[in-house]
């Protein structure tokens, strides 16, 4: 039985080293994971970006992620 909305691949971390990007490395391996999600029959995935990360929250947009959630943090103890 699978759970309400389905079975989610869930992402907790993905980098390409800082000398390594914008050579496609980034794409890639999360076609790699769309690839993956496929083939076990998830119905979707999922995953966390730090709002400041532009450039791979751009990359997610155009694979067609959309905002579930945001984050707070307070540090100014």
């Amino acid at each position: 039985m699978k759970p309400p909305g389905g079975e989610v691949l869930f992402v907790d971390s993905m980098a390409v080293e800082e000398g390594y990007r914008g050579r496609g490395i980034g794409r890639e391996l999360f076609d790699a994971l769309l690839q993956l999600c496929r083939e076990r029959g998830y119905d979707g995935l999922e995953l966390q970006v730090n709002a400041r990360n532009q450039a791979a929250r751009a990359m997610y947009e155009k694979y067609g992620f959309t905002e579930k959630s945001v984050n707070m943090e307070f540090l100014g103890i």
